[in-house]
């Protein structure tokens, strides 16, 4: 989490500042070339790598809550380092062998068409940003409602009077419906909008999409995951009432060892 914040906050400079500034300045490719190729090349690795980090979340979770050995096998000690940097190797392949978006003043949004010569469009396509949309982003959407499942599943047969545990099962499938639906809309009309006429409404849409994908998880944690929520108000230097897990506890550890299922409930609560 803490890596894909960096990416996050990273692409935020790109997408937010730095397309406001060219926008202003109503720049196209041939106003600011380095500018505009550089920060699109950056944009490029940033976004699919994020996309790669943001699967390997998610498969973590979902391992954890259900084959946790085989998570542990995966994820233990230093091996998480070594996960995450095949998705930095993944990002780095879209940054120098990729065709890297432009910005155009005329759409207000990033194309690989940087839009010098009319109907070259075509030679500007990047089928591996196609896959990553799609693909990757999909199957993380497909892991994301597993999830959502598994954790129901573990809920089902508790008492419907602990509604600390409802609670939890609710604000897990919320996070995730919520983060899942902001990136696979921004993935979704990315790709429309590169190789279709679109509307100029539905690319500002695009264009917020990708904005909100980098920004949305940090507010939805702050709104809906009360542990996140606390320890950042104790960073602040706020006060906040400890809340006991107990309640929400009892549901994960009948049938099984308390301290297992005590660990993986304070796993994907803090995750999200």
């Amino acid at each position: 989490m803490s890596f894909l914040a960096i990416v996050d906050i990273l692409s935020i400079i790109i997408n937010c500042p730095i397309t406001g500034f060219l926008a202003y300045q109503g720049a196209v490719y041939c106003t600011y070339p380095n500018l505009i190729y550089i920060s699109g090349m950056a944009a490029m690795g940033l976004w699919c790598c994020s996309c790669v980090v943001a699967l390997i979340l998610v498969m973590n979770r979902l391992l954890d809550l259900i084959f946790p050995n085989l998570g542990q096998f995966l994820f233990n000690g230093n091996r998480t380092f070594y996960v995450l940097i095949l998705s930095i190797l993944y990002g780095l392949y879209f940054v120098f062998f990729n065709t890297p978006i432009c910005f155009t003043s005329k759409y207000h949004s990033w194309f690989f068409d940087p839009m010098i010569f009319k109907g070259k469009s075509i030679e500007y396509a990047n089928v591996p940003h196609f896959f990553n949309n799609v693909f990757v982003v999909a199957i993380t959407c497909c892991l994301y409602l597993i999830f959502c499942v598994a954790v129901g599943a573990k809920l089902k047969n508790v008492d419907h009077t602990l509604s600390g545990a409802r609670k939890a099962s609710t604000q897990v499938f919320f996070q995730s419906a919520m983060i899942c639906g902001v990136n696979l809309l921004a993935s979704i009309i990315y790709v429309t909008m590169n190789y279709i006429e679109v509307p100029f409404w539905l690319i500002m849409v695009g264009q917020h999409m990708w904005q909100l994908g980098n920004c949305a998880p940090a507010l939805i944690y702050l709104k809906f995951n009360r542990t996140i929520r606390n320890g950042v108000m104790r960073k602040l230097g706020v006060k906040v009432c400890s809340t006991s897990l107990n309640t929400v506890c009892k549901c994960f550890i009948e049938g099984s060892s308390r301290k297992s299922y005590t660990d993986q409930l304070q796993h994907f609560t803090v995750t999200g």
